[in-house]
């Protein structure tokens, strides 16, 4: 149970309110944080990825390649030619990724947020994790991405997410859909470049409840949304004043304070550098790649992501690694309780239908 503290009155019982409202929110599929760091020319943004489940690749995605959609749903068929490559990260496999950064560097990363209910307007769909790819392959700035929003629409296909956006400029965005309706978060809407898995208009409400925005209870450290995007506003604060700082370090640290039982990666891309940092639960050592020594007209390549050592070794992509991640996963979600067999077995070859 969660203490609020204040000077009691209305203004208290306000913000116990609004606290409550907002953990009963909380999405207890996932418990994702991110945000987006820019100092002194630095330029970062970094994810935790909060789930039961730690196996993934990572993946080469070439320039180049022939794809189509895969929507779960009945609807027009979308068909693109990747402009961009990328690097990715994947955990139900090939052409779904939770997570990336391409050539131009655009970042796009997901949480999830299972009150998500996406519009039905749009003349063409894509399923949640695809749409990460596609964006991946067809996009080199936030503008580039936001111009799609009003024609190229999603269905659920696993869970419901939403996303936060970077690219080299420093431009960030957060796209979201609530009640059927297109939410997007960009410029001066956008407070504080960070999110976690309650809706972004509730996080900022709740965030003016705290001392030095706006109001007077005290940064708490629980490991709820609400209390996840509020440390992580106010630790970026914090480092705004400061005069020098190591963007990757500190983000890391960050991202330890917002850090669950069930951290698997914690990534830190940087989209100026076309670097990207992770560590994950498995292997705690940070190995880097960089997207500027990618030769991305070369054929698909692949890494796990929990390989041992301090250096990524690249490999061929073949499908049978994609399967095995599958197999992996699916395995490991039947044996918490989140999947039967069946479910299991019908999305394994949805995933695999690319």
């Amino acid at each position: 149970m969660h203490c609020y503290t204040g000077r009691g009155g209305a203004g208290s019982i306000r913000s116990m309110i609004w606290g409550l409202l907002l953990l009963i929110s909380n999405d207890p599929a996932g418990a994702c944080s991110s945000f987006v760091l820019e100092h002194g020319g630095q330029l970062v943004m970094a994810k935790n990825l909060d789930w039961p489940v730690g196996d993934g690749l990572l993946l080469v995605n070439p320039a180049g390649r022939q794809e189509t959609a895969h929507l779960g749903a009945v609807g027009d068929t979308l068909r693109w030619t990747a402009r961009f490559g990328s690097v990715s990260f994947n955990m139900f496999g090939r052409g779904f990724p939770l997570g990336g950064m391409n050539e131009a560097g655009l970042v796009i990363e997901e949480m999830s947020y299972s009150p998500s209910r996406y519009p039905d307007d749009t003349s063409h769909r894509i399923n949640e994790f695809q749409w990460i790819q596609y964006h991946l392959d067809l996009s080199s700035s936030v503008p580039e991405v936001l111009a799609s929003l009003d024609t190229l629409g999603l269905c659920s296909f696993f869970v419901k997410l939403h996303y936060l956006i970077c690219d080299a400029a420093g431009r960030s965005a957060v796209v979201e859909f609530i009640n059927g309706k297109l939410m997007v978060y960009t410029g001066d809407d956008l407070v504080v470049p960070a999110l976690t898995n309650n809706s972004y208009a509730n996080a900022i409400k709740y965030l003016h409840f705290h001392q030095n925005f706006g109001g007077e209870r005290i940064v708490g450290d629980g490991p709820e949304s609400p209390e996840r995007f509020v440390r992580v506003a106010s630790v970026l604060l914090h480092l705004k004043g400061r005069s020098r700082i190591d963007a990757v370090a500190e983000s890391f640290h960050l991202l330890e304070n917002v850090a669950q039982d069930d951290t698997q990666w914690s990534i830190v891309y940087e989209p100026r550098r076309r670097m990207i940092t992770f560590r994950t639960m498995n292997n705690s050592q940070q190995r880097a790649i960089d997207l500027m020594a990618i030769d991305f007209h070369d054929s698909a390549r692949l890494s796990r992501i929990d390989a041992p050592g301090s250096k990524l070794k690249w490999l061929p992509y073949t499908v049978s690694e994609n399967r095995s991640l599958l197999d992996r996963v699916m395995q490991r979600l039947m044996d918490i309780g989140e999947l039967d067999m069946n479910d299991a077995a019908t999305l394994k070859a949805a995933f695999l239908n690319i």
